[in-house]
């Protein structure tokens, strides 16, 4: 992901430094969109020697998790084919564990039959985004993204589902306690925009995003989130 943002990064400073752009041919120079993604949510864990086999166990139990992503965002176009974004999103990310069966020798009337934990984390995304495009047509055109997502932590989320008599409840717990308040993501996205007329696209990508940091620093088995999945979204061009 790093290398696919960096190359990004030297193309828009090429064709800043060297392509010459007709006036006539430059799209509008500001666009807005709205977007939601379903995603799929992990993380990955760095601990300690003495938690390392508290990690092995957590990765023996623990497994994806889909979240989502929503949010608006406002583009500059600076060339024919580069523009630059900044948006705000919510983003709901996370996973849980793997569900247990009980099996009970001479179970009660409301023994549980299965449970599992789900983890959220709730943050503010502030998505800072470099785009390339290639106009295929008149109706399609393809894109390409990367960039830095500031995030702010709200909340973290663990929930214990359990499931008696095929009724499924939970109870929640909210608690954000040894977790950075900021977090910075990188983002890579790549897909296309189907133009409905002179202002309007629709624009669908796949997504991958990953922290650079741990958001549990001062804990000794340390998290690192990550996500993707589909990014569907409504272009506006004034």
């Amino acid at each position: 992901m790093k290398k696919f943002i960096l190359a990004l990064l030297i193309l828009a400073l090429h064709e800043c430094l060297f392509a010459q752009q007709q006036s006539e041919n430059m799209p509008q120079r500001f666009m807005y969109r709205v977007s939601f993604a379903p995603e799929i949510g992990y993380r990955t864990l760095v601990s300690t020697a003495n938690e390392r086999e508290i990690a092995e166990n957590r990765d023996a139990n623990e497994i994806a998790q889909i979240g989502f992503t929503a949010g608006i965002a406002a583009e500059y176009a600076f060339t024919q084919n580069w523009s630059l974004s900044v948006g705000f999103a919510y983003a709901n990310r996370g996973y849980q564990t793997k569900t247990a069966i009980f099996n009970w020798s001479a179970p009660a009337q409301q023994s549980p039959s299965e449970s599992y934990v789900s983890y959220r984390f709730g943050y503010i995304d502030i998505p800072i985004l470099l785009t390339y495009r290639f106009r295929h047509d008149r109706q399609w055109t393809f894109f390409a993204t990367g960039g830095a997502v500031p995030s702010v932590f709200l909340v973290r989320s663990k929930a214990l589902f359990v499931n008696t008599q095929n009724t499924w409840t939970s109870t929640d717990n909210q608690r954000g306690i040894g977790y950075d308040r900021f977090a910075l993501f990188l983002s890579a996205e790549a897909g296309a925009e189907y133009t409905l007329s002179d202002s309007f696209a629709l624009r669908l990508g796949i997504v991958g995003k990953r922290a650079v940091a741990a958001s549990n620093p001062n804990m000794a088995t340390q998290e690192y989130l990550f996500s993707g999945g589909l990014n569907l979204g409504f272009v506006w061009r004034p």
